[in-house]
């Protein structure tokens, strides 16, 4: 890991903090969901991301898989060379990151509200609350497409160009944010929302 000072170090140990919240809530299940960071080092960027078949509620800094991201030449992003352990959602995060220059940070995870919703066709409604409207203000839709594949990646990325929010059938809900910390919120009210909504229908 860089050293203990480090943005580096201050993103992973972020990313370990927020798997932990998102398990606590029950948004994930031991080996569910993936989080990332678009960090900036000494002049250089580079993606943080979760690895695979980890239990994200109980991470530490040293699993954080390190990316480094060309911010020039953010086309190639589907040719990129991945590690072994790096998230099976790794282009997910990449397309994201290529397509919206202004995301720096990627939450994915299996709310289970939302997912009840997405089953009979339906979407949180961000009128619900206040805060939706300005957190989030709407929420995209992305239809079943195999789990890992590009084609899911740039799916996912197209559908955050209209929200900060989508729901992947049968997969899950991604939330997008300039920090970590917008993201996670956005996937907690997300949750919140989807559950109000279920009790309104």
């Amino acid at each position: 890991m860089p050293r203990a000072s480090s943005p580096l170090r201050r993103h992973a140990l972020e990313l370990v903090a927020a798997g932990a919240r998102l398990g606590s809530t029950g948004l994930i299940l031991p080996g569910e969901g993936n989080l990332s960071v678009l960090a900036r080092e000494d002049r250089e960027a580079i993606v943080l991301i979760t690895p695979r078949g980890v239990d994200k509620a109980r991470l530490t800094p040293a699993e954080v898989i390190q990316i480094p991201w060309d911010e020039e030449a953010r086309g190639s992003w589907p040719r990129l060379a991945l590690p072994d352990d790096a998230s099976t959602e790794t282009r997910m995060h990449l397309a994201i990151y290529a397509e919206l220059p202004g995301a720096c940070a990627v939450v994915h995870a299996h709310p289970p509200h939302t997912l009840a919703l997405a089953g009979a066709g339906l979407l949180p409604d961000c009128a619900v609350l206040e805060e939706g409207t300005q957190l989030l203000g709407a929420v995209s839709w992305v239809p079943s497409v195999d789990p890992g594949s590009l084609r899911l990646a740039q799916e996912v990325a197209t559908a955050l160009l209209d929200a900060p929010a989508c729901v992947l059938e049968r997969h899950g809900a991604v939330t997008l944010g300039t920090t970590l910390e917008e993201a996670l919120r956005r996937m907690l009210l997300l949750e919140r929302l989807a559950g109000l909504t279920r009790g309104a229908v």
